[in-house]
């Protein structure tokens, strides 16, 4: 698992189903010790979702749910 400041880390992955922003879909879970639970830039995708960082809302940018590549 490569993190977004570049450092690798081995993880074990589930397959897990998400809802946001009531779009529901599957997306992988990475098994980190972190003390709060971070989701990822992949699992916003995979719900058609991005985050925008100028108004801190989730911005719909695609169909729902269901792409695992």
């Amino acid at each position: 698992l490569t993190l977004v400041d570049k450092r690798k880390l081995k993880a074990k992955l589930y397959l897990a189903e998400v809802d946001a922003e009531g779009r529901r879909g599957p997306v992988f879970v990475a098994g980190l010790d972190v003390p709060t639970p971070i989701m990822g830039i992949y699992a916003f995708e995979s719900l058609g979702l991005k985050p925008n960082p100028i108004t801190g809302k989730l911005e719909v940018v695609g169909p729902e749910g269901g792409y695992l590549l």
